[in-house]
């Protein structure tokens, strides 16, 4: 996907002396603390650029908490995240699309009175030069125009590109909300619950659109349903407790006693 023109200030891609690329995300010991309840206790990790990294575990244990914070719509009780580099931390959370950083809810967000076409070309033009200029003839604007054409294709919804959002099904609905993150040409993508309230059918559909994505765009999901995790993951973090308990590969994640005993003594499919 070509990089729009005013995203030049975006963060460059971080690399050692020695070519090899860092971490395009690296969180340092976050926590937030609401009262005298720990909902994320000191949690870190790093992700590599392309890297597909799966966060799995019961209800209660952080994780939607933890993408909140690392999308900066929660504040940090402590810790640091840094993005290509860059300490993120006190930047406001509206600034991080226009670093690169894409996000999608467990809950929808799209705009239910606009197209298919009309909601991806406004997120399009959020990362863009002119993004406050909204009488401005977006659709003859090819920097707008062309990635929104390219998102909705991506996720199959060309056929629905003239229907207003609100007559599309909630699968469909699932689809357009990745077609806004993409968008906006992310460099990190986090995908929230992407799978939530699918049918078994959908959710196979998700997994497919997903597995699809550029090997460039680095994806970090958080899913209930673990066959879609791990089957997307190139390495998986669980957490229970607020806290960080096993990390490794999918195999390793399905083989970890701890991991196991979380999901009622079960070993993972």
């Amino acid at each position: 996907m070509t990089a729009p023109e005013d995203l030049a200030d975006r963060v460059e891609d971080g690399r050692a002396d020695g070519g090899s690329p860092s971490p395009v995300l690296r969180v340092h010991g976050l926590t937030r603390t609401f009262g005298g309840l720990t909902a994320v206790d000191s949690v870190s990790f790093e992700v590599m650029p392309g890297e597909r990294l799966a966060v799995i575990g019961p209800n209660g244990a952080g994780k939607t908490t933890l993408f909140k914070l690392i999308a900066r719509e929660e504040r940090m009780t402590a810790g640091r995240v840094e993005f290509n580099g860059k300490d993120i931390s006190r930047i406001p959370n509206y600034e991080l699309a226009r670093l690169g950083m894409g996000r999608t809810y467990q809950v929808t967000r799209i705009f239910p009175a606009l197209t298919v076409q009309e909601n991806v070309m406004l997120a399009a033009q959020g990362t863009r030069r002119g993004r406050f200029s909204m009488f401005a003839p977006a659709r003859g604007n090819s920097s707008i125009r062309d990635p929104a054409r390219e998102a909705i294709a991506r996720v199959g919804l060309e056929k629905m590109a003239p229907i207003t959002a609100a007559e599309l099904g909630h699968g469909q609905q699932r689809q357009l909300e990745l077609a806004l993150a993409l968008a906006m040409e992310p460099i990190v993508l986090l995908l929230d619950e992407p799978g939530a309230g699918l049918s078994a059918s959908e959710r196979g559909m998700m997994r497919e659109l997903v597995a699809s994505l550029p090997a460039d765009i680095t994806v970090l999901l958080i899913e209930h349903d673990m066959q879609l995790a791990l089957g997307l993951a190139d390495r998986c973090i669980c957490m229970h407790n607020a806290k960080v308990i096993a990390e490794g590969t999918p195999e390793e994640i399905k083989a970890d006693r701890k991991v196991q005993d979380i999901y009622l003594g079960k070993a993972l499919e």
